[in-house]
């Protein structure tokens, strides 16, 4: 989405390579593809390409690389054209490879960070291939459309809210199997990451049903990438700390003082109704009140925003810029690396 003087540059559209001959043999050099806008290469008077079947759009890798007509005079350039690609053979081979989802499993899965482009190749084989998915509030509605064969059931937690107990989730996951169901349970980022995963895992062992854990794109490392924040730098940091805010001023909180003292960043989990109680009880154990801070909600998906601030003052920027739930905390000098990036970031 290249801008220019005056508003957003249409995007350019690929050159069509000419119609073939109705009598044109069966070749595999056929140059069709899918058009940049979207619409279908209509070739031939079926609509089609006269030499072999129509690639699907979901298979299309649209752009190219140019050729060059082997049939042009020597020494003359012609008009670049796009080789034709598709990802469906190398994901074939992908997709053998991966173990069968049997009845009666439950595979833990991790959705990504939000983005169905963040899925792994995993994920999106189980969300096809399950008869259940059972899934939680951070899961975009995007992702849980691709499982259409499935029943879906919906187990979201939100900070505050009334939402089901976690041993009700435990048992709904155990009765699902054993009604012999492939069993997908989606959480947001990765399942062992602040997703209970280990406790959904230790509940479906003691019931003796078998899973297995689909690691996913955990919200920290999609957050960062997606707003240019590098969770480490060469120079800057040496470790990165991952922490949730859920429990702030509360008898099972963590150790902020102990945190601030160690002098390396940290993203916050489920921080954004107590970040004023988590920025005081970070700035008296020792970090400046200028210490470079960041919001980053709804990281990956369209209507994703980041606030930049200090230490002193995320707290404030965060609530006048309306963010909400669900959103993640960049505290430290990895934060400041956002703004030398940026210039250069792809459009």
């Amino acid at each position: 989405r290249a801008q220019h003087e005056g508003g957003a540059r249409p995007p350019a559209r690929l050159p069509l390579p000419p119609p073939h001959a109705a009598n044109a043999p069966q070749s595999a050099g056929c140059a069709c593809v899918a058009r940049a806008d979207g619409a279908a290469h209509e070739l031939g008077r079926a609509g089609r390409c006269s030499s072999r079947p129509p690639t699907p759009l979901s298979n299309a890798l649209i752009f190219g690389r140019p050729t060059i007509d082997s049939t042009t005079a020597a020494g003359a350039s012609s008009p670049a054209k796009p080789t034709p690609m598709t990802l469906s053979p190398a994901l074939d081979r992908l997709l053998a490879a991966q173990p069968p989802f049997r009845p009666g499993e439950v595979w833990l899965a991790g959705a990504g960070p939000g983005g169905a482009d963040c899925l792994t190749l995993g994920v999106a084989a189980a969300l096809a291939a399950a008869d259940a998915v059972v899934y939680d509030a951070l899961v975009d509605p995007t992702v849980i459309a691709l499982a259409e064969k499935a029943e879906h059931h919906f187990v979201g937690k939100r900070g505050g809210r009334p939402s089901i107990k976690q041993p009700a989730i435990n048992q709904l996951l155990v009765d699902l199997a054993g009604a012999g169901k492939r069993v997908l349970r989606l959480k947001g980022g990765d399942p062992f990451l602040f997703g209970r995963g280990g406790d959904e895992a230790l509940a479906l062992t003691r019931a003796g049903v078998p899973f297995r854990v689909l690691p996913g794109v955990t919200a920290a490392s999609g957050a960062a990438a997606a707003a240019v924040i590098p969770t480490t730098m060469r120079g800057v940091n040496k470790a990165i700390i991952l922490v949730t805010g859920h429990a702030a001023a509360s008898d099972d909180d963590v150790d902020w003082a102990a945190l601030a003292a160690s002098g390396q960043p940290m993203v916050i989990y489920m921080g954004l109704r107590n970040l004023p109680l988590i920025t005081a009880a970070l700035l008296a154990g020792g970090l400046d009140l200028a210490t470079p801070a960041a919001a980053v909600m709804s990281a990956t998906l369209p209507d994703q925003n980041v606030v930049v601030s200090t230490l002193g003052a995320i707290a404030g920027a965060v609530a006048r810029a309306g963010l909400h739930a669900p959103s993640l905390i960049f505290i430290g000098d990895i934060v400041d690396l956002r703004a030398q990036l940026l210039p250069a970031l792809a459009p």
